[in-house]
């Protein structure tokens, strides 16, 4: 019994000692941020047509592709994806596709995947895709990759890309 009435007086004082640490001191998680510049000019390109002639569903399109610092204009990374085609939108010239991507750093690799239309990159909304882990510096981490296109940095155009990783 007199177990019992301690476990229960400990629990109480516990309870009582959480409820009165403010929720300030509660410190949100960082966040860290990369921004890296990739121009339109493609260093590797492959594009696997499958079924009919021209874009269809199941065609694939590899790449490798260096990415920039956008304030030193210097090489800081290689991407590598992979998209393939789930459906074309015709009346758009336009197409849903999976992107699989992973984007090396000197720090360590991020890996990143999702689903879109080629028509939502040029709102920079919609053009999102899930960190779906890494490695090195970027160990189990997490976030959103955002991309706004044709945009004019380093005296050529390509595509920001902004990741916005999470706490790890």
């Amino acid at each position: 019994m007199k177990r019992a009435l301690l476990l229960l007086g400990l629990i109480a004082i516990f309870v009582l000692l959480v409820t009165l640490v403010p929720a300030s001191s509660q410190q949100p998680p960082e966040r860290n941020q990369i921004t890296v510049f990739e121009p339109s000019k493609v260093d590797y390109e492959k594009v696997i047509d499958r079924g009919h002639r021209g874009i269809s569903p199941g065609d694939t399109i590899l790449f490798i592709n260096r990415q920039l610092d956008p304030e030193t204009c210097g090489r800081i990374g290689t991407l590598a994806g992979r998209i393939t085609i789930s459906k074309v939108l015709r009346a758009e010239e336009n197409a849903w596709f999976v992107g699989e991507f992973t984007l090396k750093l000197a720090d360590g690799k991020l890996t990143a995947a999702g689903a879109a239309k080629f028509s939502e990159f040029a709102q920079t909304e919609n053009g999102v895709f899930a960190i779906t882990g890494g490695t090195g510096a970027y160990r189990d981490a997490s976030g959103e990759v955002f991309f706004e296109e044709d945009v004019t940095m380093c005296d050529r155009r390509g595509t920001l890309t902004t990741i916005d990783i999470g706490p790890q």
